[in-house]
C-alpha cells in the first residue's frame, strides 16, 4: 500500500504534489522508493530532478551514483548539477564485487 500511495503522487500532474511525495518518501526513509524517485533524475522538471536526487542522496541509494555522477557532470541546469553532487557526497561508494572485508 505505501508503495502504491507513493506512486499516485510521484506520478500526480501537480508538481506540489510530487515534490511533497518525495520531501515526505526521503524524510520517512522510505528505501522501497528508490527505483520510483531514480525514475524521476530523467524528468523534463528541473526542479523534479533537483528534489529526486536530494530526496535519494537522503536514502543512500547507491544504485543512482551512476546517474547522480553524469547529472553531476552534464545536467544543463546549475542547480540540478549542485545538488546531484550534493547527493554523491551523502551516498556511499559501491564496494568492487571482489572486495575483501577487513578482519
Amino acid at each position: 500500500l505505501q508503495q502504491e500511495l507513493a506512486d499516485v503522487g510521484l506520478l500526480h500532474s501537480n508538481r506540489r504534489i510530487r515534490l511533497t511525495t518525495m520531501m515526505g518518501l526521503a524524510d520517512a526513509h522510505c528505501t522501497g522508493a528508490i527505483p520510483s524517485l531514480a525514475r524521476l533524475l530523467s524528468d523534463a522538471d528541473p526542479v523534479v530532478r533537483t528534489e529526486a536526487a536530494r530526496s535519494l542522496g537522503l536514502l543512500g541509494a547507491v544504485v543512482a551514483r551512476p546517474r547522480l555522477t553524469e547529472m553531476s557532470a552534464s545536467d544543463p541546469v546549475l542547480d540540478v548539477r549542485k545538488v546531484a553532487a550534493e547527493a554523491l557526497r551523502s551516498i556511499p561508494e559501491m564496494s568492487p564485487p571482489d572486495a575483501v572485508e577487513p578482519s
